[in-house]
């Protein structure tokens, strides 16, 4: 599938709504969000909210000036079960999904990808939920193998697709980012996007 350029946001600037970090476990979210706030001065006003905040009852809803950390390998069937077979899932399976996009916020995104076999050297080597900055719950111990058997059981190139493609139908405004050394950079369209993920 082809992307049109004209949802990507060649100049960004601080979202006046909910700007949403998205991407696989281990894709580098929670760096992006770290640099973002702290090196990029658009961003620096900005509320980095995890999801761990809503389990925990820290936060029941997204406002305004919100960066918004989302995993993608989180799936939840209707009944809020995990899911344990299928490929890929659909948007809606997010457990938080109708608090993000279908809560009337205006909404940005950056998509962090990287290649398939990073990311499982980095779940591998994972120890704890965060980083150790901000509310980003650093003293949580990853689930490192239930994180593995996410990726194992995933169509990671299939999981990213039905998410452009929910962005690019909705017109919501997004961009790539290939995140490699704790370095992010930025991809011309989802073809590109793909190329990385299917490394």
């Amino acid at each position: 599938m082809g992307f049109e350029h004209e949802y990507i946001l060649e100049n960004r600037t601080q979202p006046r709504g909910v700007h949403v970090v998205l991407g696989f476990s281990c894709a580098g979210k929670s760096t992006y969000i770290r640099h973002l706030v702290t090196n990029d001065r658009e961003f620096e006003t900005a509320s980095p909210v995890y999801e761990h905040m809503f389990r925990s009852g820290l936060r029941s809803a997204l406002k305004s000036g919100d960066l918004f950390h989302m995993d993608i390998s989180a799936v939840q069937d209707s009944r809020g079960d995990d899911r344990t077979g299928g490929l890929a899932g659909r948007v809606h399976d997010h457990p938080l999904f109708s608090r993000v996009f279908e809560a009337g916020h205006e909404i940005t995104v950056d998509v962090l990808v990287a290649p398939r076999s990073e990311i499982r050297s980095r779940i591998e080597r994972r120890d704890y939920l965060g980083l150790g900055w901000g509310m980003d719950n650093a003293v949580g111990t990853y689930p490192r193998e239930y994180k593995l058997a996410r990726l194992n059981y995933m169509d990671l190139t299939r999981r990213y697709l039905i998410w452009q493609d929910y962005l690019r139908r909705n017109s919501v405004s997004h961009r790539f980012l290939w995140s490699v050394d704790q370095s992010f950079r930025h991809l011309d369209c989802w073809d590109d996007a793909q190329r990385v993920l299917d490394n």
